[in-house]
């Protein structure tokens, strides 16, 4: 499939899922605070992974260049890079 096509259909879904999101509020006027935590929490959880997941994409290509050079333990360089 086409790349153009790909970012622009990922585009559109990012924009009507901002959509129907900010539209619930307006169909339910009243929440439990427990809701409100608990979609407030899968938010956060969301942010923080997409946050390691890039930061996980440069640790191994940190890796790969560890390994061109000769270094032999991944395992410890995995953790001294991630932290």
């Amino acid at each position: 499939m086409n790349q153009v096509l790909i970012a622009f259909l990922l585009t559109t879904f990012a924009g009507l899922s901002t959509g129907i999101g900010s539209a619930i509020p307006f169909f339910f006027r009243k929440f439990r605070k427990s809701f409100l935590a608990f979609i407030l929490g899968l938010s956060a959880g969301v942010m923080i992974l997409v946050s390691f997941m890039e930061l996980y994409q440069e640790l191994l290509m940190m890796l790969k260049i560890l390994q061109v050079i000769g270094f032999t333990y991944p395992f410890l360089a995995e953790w001294l890079l991630l932290f």
